[in-house]
């Protein structure tokens, strides 16, 4: 190691690696790939039409299971890909989709990003970055 504490390796093509900041990086926890966060029960509203054009709109945070049964009912048969084409068989994928304009919630978009930011990628929310100190 040289007087400043820092290892690095020549490479034939003069390229430097320093070591510190390689085990720094190394050591620094993955970003966060799962988990939860709490949302506020009236930010559960789930808005969505039905195929009589009437409207429902359960709160998913407290949902009976007939009210889940009118949701898929709501919903229209969805197609996947298999090989280059679009498939709808319901023997090997049975799964339903609504359009875009068929529903909505109320989830307070900002509010969730912020919590996530805060509670699980262990952030201030305020441009924060992970660094490492000797």
């Amino acid at each position: 190691m040289n007087s400043q504490n820092k290892a690095t390796f020549s490479f034939p093509e003069s390229m430097e690696i320093n070591i510190d900041a390689l085990q720094c990086a190394l050591s620094i926890r993955p970003p966060v790939t799962s988990g939860t966060v709490s949302v506020p029960s009236d930010q559960c509203v789930f808005y969505y039409d039905l195929q009589d054009g009437q409207a429902r709109k359960p709160n998913f945070s407290n949902v009976s299971s007939a009210e889940v049964a009118d949701l898929v009912d709501a919903c229209q048969p969805a197609t996947f890909g298999r090989n280059d084409e679009d498939v709808l068989d319901e023997s090997y994928r049975k799964a339903g989709k609504l359009e875009p304009s068929s529903f909505a919630t109320n989830v307070q978009l900002a509010e969730l990003r912020a919590k996530v930011q805060n509670t699980l990628a262990e952030g201030t929310g305020k441009g924060w970055k992970r660094s490492c100190t000797s």
